[in-house]
């Protein structure tokens, strides 16, 4: 049976692309973390094509395994701080990125794009937080029930 990969236009047989078992196991175990980012992860790999040859089985198993293991950490350092993540910020930069994929040069050759979209993401969420925790205890009533809670706390 052949098949075609929609991220990447590769036309495979099903029975080639199983026998991979790198490549097999890896997409196995992007699919079982969360179907969608699964699939968005599959899409993503296409971003990785070069333009005029075939993503090699050995470099989709390492740029996936690559990104498994940065998501499985739930975090990594960008620009010197520390960016925890959960899968949710991963399915959001991974669809971020594939909605701007017309306007990224390829191939990618690291996933230093994706970091950085996720990052950016993630400080925009962390400042909106902070900014209405800080907002929040502003007036007398405000500061006046943080100090109740505060010490009810004690």
């Amino acid at each position: 049976m052949k098949c075609k990969c929609p991220a990447c236009g590769a036309v495979l047989s099903l029975d080639v692309l199983l026998q991979h078992e790198q490549a097999s196991q890896a997409v196995f175990s992007a699919l079982s973390i969360n179907g969608e980012f699964g699939r968005l992860a599959v899409q993503y790999l296409g971003l990785f094509r070069p333009e005029k040859t075939m993503l090699t089985m050995e470099r989709l198993t390492k740029v996936l395994n690559e990104l498994l293991d940065i998501v499985n950490a739930g975090g990594f350092k960008r620009n010197g701080q520390q960016v925890n993540t959960s899968l949710d910020s991963w399915i959001d930069g991974l669809n971020a990125v594939l909605t701007n994929r017309h306007a990224i040069k390829r191939p990618l050759t690291s996933h230093n794009y994706l970091l950085e979209v996720v990052s950016q993401r993630q400080g925009r969420v962390v400042r909106v937080i902070n900014h209405a925790e800080s907002r929040r205890f502003e007036s007398k009533t405000g500061k006046a029930v943080a100090s109740l809670v505060e010490f009810a706390n004690e």
